[in-house]
């Protein structure tokens, strides 16, 4: 079994992040708050990569050579970009990871 952690440059990828530099209309008035920038997953965890073959090798008649081989491989939790919809709502844009 295999991990996989390339998964891009965030050091903290289960951490929400949020920006404390947003303006919203309150009471006629612009006021200062705070935006969630990025949704992460909570539970994220690595890749997981089953790899396993078998193979058989024979001769019949000491002419005929036979090889008879099985592969078999099974990725999980595999985590990949997808684009955020407009109506995430959160200040997002572009991708971001998922399960």
């Amino acid at each position: 079994m295999l991990g996989n952690q390339q998964i891009g440059n965030d050091y903290y990828p289960y951490i929400n992040t949020y920006a404390t530099n947003a303006k919203y209309p309150f009471d006629n008035k612009v006021s200062g708050g705070a935006v969630q920038t990025e949704n992460k997953i909570q539970d994220i965890s690595w890749e997981k990569t089953t790899t396993w073959g078998a193979a058989v090798d024979m001769t019949l008649f000491n002419e005929l050579q036979v090889t008879l081989e099985y592969y078999n491989r099974k990725t999980t939790g595999i985590l990949m970009q997808v684009n955020v919809p407009n109506t995430y709502g959160i200040l997002v844009t572009g991708t971001m990871w998922a399960l």
